[in-house]
């Protein structure tokens, strides 16, 4: 089973703090290379282009879906406060900021610093969150798709409407994930607030198995094509409850799915067991398994596979 992380919530990505942190040490770096190339600046003209620096970072910041507000209020308060630091009314300390931004140099040396300083800390925090990021995906992915030991279950015969039998496999210790555990994982997925859990979580089946063995057994993905094709599955670009949807990795099967609720205008709403975790509602865009999918219909009534009895060998 594949699991795709494109798809979570990425509402906390580290990667909006960076633009942030980008856009201000940006504005800094050019105002000191303005600084710089125009030599001479009064406080009028220094005051113009700090005001154009944090509208432009405000603007930026704007088309990349972040608070220019703050972001050009930020960029405004930076550059304005050496500017304005030898003032009467800012006191001794800042008098004293005041004098030494006197200098020409100093005028563009630190506002030109500061804006490296802020672009490199941005880039190894992003880097380190990114990191730690991908850390705990990891750890997830494993739980989420990893496949306790399973032995085949030969003593269960599950046949295809075409008389195919289809292996199935039973796991050979029965684990339990705690509750608490489970929910951790969900949040740090980033996915608990678009799902709705109708089963908890158990390693009696996988997903594939949920569907076409009602949760009994583990079902190998190489199977599901199988089953499409012997009990006439055929693609729809209109689903109806009670249709599958089937999402794949590339040409692998990586999970099946139920269509239980379909509403024109909103998203379709499909159920299905993720690995050995529960087994939850959701859009049908709404989980970790990508957005690769297609649905299917089978004028049989039902999924489930047929189970019979082993044949009886009898000696001549």
């Amino acid at each position: 089973m594949f699991c795709k992380w494109g798809s979570i919530d990425m509402s906390t990505d580290p990667f909006d703090s960076l633009i942030f942190s980008v856009i201000i040490g940006g504005s800094l770096l050019v105002y000191g290379l303005a600084t710089l190339l125009a030599k001479q600046l009064s406080i009028r003209s220094r005051i113009v282009l700090a005001a154009f620096c944090s509208i432009a970072a405000g603007g930026i910041a704007v088309g990349c879906q972040q608070n220019g507000f703050l972001c050009g209020t930020l960029v405004g308060c930076i550059l304005l406060f050496p500017i304005l630091s030898d003032r009467v009314w800012l006191g001794s300390f800042f008098r004293i900021v005041g004098v030494f931004m006197k200098s020409a140099t100093a005028r563009w040396v630190l506002p030109l610093t500061c804006g490296v300083i802020v672009c490199m800390c941005a880039i190894l925090q992003h880097d380190r969150k990114q990191t730690e990021a991908n850390d705990r995906d990891l750890k997830m992915m494993e739980r989420l798709t990893g496949t306790p030991e399973l032995v085949s279950a030969d003593e269960r015969y599950l046949l295809t409407d075409a008389g195919m039998r289809i292996e199935v496999q039973i796991p050979a210790d029965a684990q339990e994930l705690n509750i608490l555990e489970e929910r951790d994982l969900l949040q740090d997925m980033n996915v608990s607030m678009h799902i709705i859990q109708h089963e908890p979580a158990n390693d009696d089946s996988n997903c594939h198995g949920w569907v076409f063995t009602g949760g009994k057994y583990w079902v190998l993905g190489k199977s599901v094509d199988t089953i499409l094709e012997q009990n006439k599955y055929e693609p729809t670009k209109s689903p109806k409850p009670g249709d599958l949807v089937i999402y794949r990795n590339e040409a692998k099967v990586a999970h099946t799915a139920i269509v239980r609720y379909v509403t024109e205008g909103m998203p379709v709403l499909v159920e299905g067991k993720w690995g050995a975790l529960g087994v939850y509602l959701h859009a049908v865009e709404e989980s970790c398994y990508g957005r690769n999918f297609m649905f299917y219909r089978s004028p049989r009534k039902g999924h489930q596979l047929t189970e019979t009895l082993p044949p009886v060998l009898v000696n001549s």
